[in-house]
């Protein structure tokens, strides 16, 4: 495994960012439906500890949001370390999507 670590910034109120990335939570199994399996979140003060499967492998990791950004860590398997650079271009799509519109 891999270690994936994205910082992405953002210039709402903790509470607005808050509600934003846990409504993104609540719609994400619909949205991704098809795509990825035994999508779960679980939201401890600022942090969500997240986990879901694509095919056979199990992916995990935490969303910890700050003042004025979030910290995704995560571990992916060696074998998608070719698509890393598309995968962090994609997490920024959506967390622009979330905290900017």
């Amino acid at each position: 495994m891999s270690k994936l670590n994205i910082t992405i910034g953002h210039k709402l109120s903790l509470l607005e960012a808050e509600k934003r990335l846990k409504l993104f939570c609540t719609s994400a199994p619909k949205r991704f439906a098809g795509e990825v399996d035994e999508l779960k979140f679980t939201w401890r003060e600022n942090v969500n500890n997240f986990s879901f499967r694509i095919g056979n492998v199990k992916i995990n990791g935490t969303l910890a949001l700050k003042n004025d950004s979030i910290v995704i860590v995560s571990s992916i398997p060696f074998a998608f370390l070719i698509f890393k650079t598309q995968i962090v271009n994609v997490i920024k799509q959506y967390a622009k999507e979330i905290l900017e519109s």
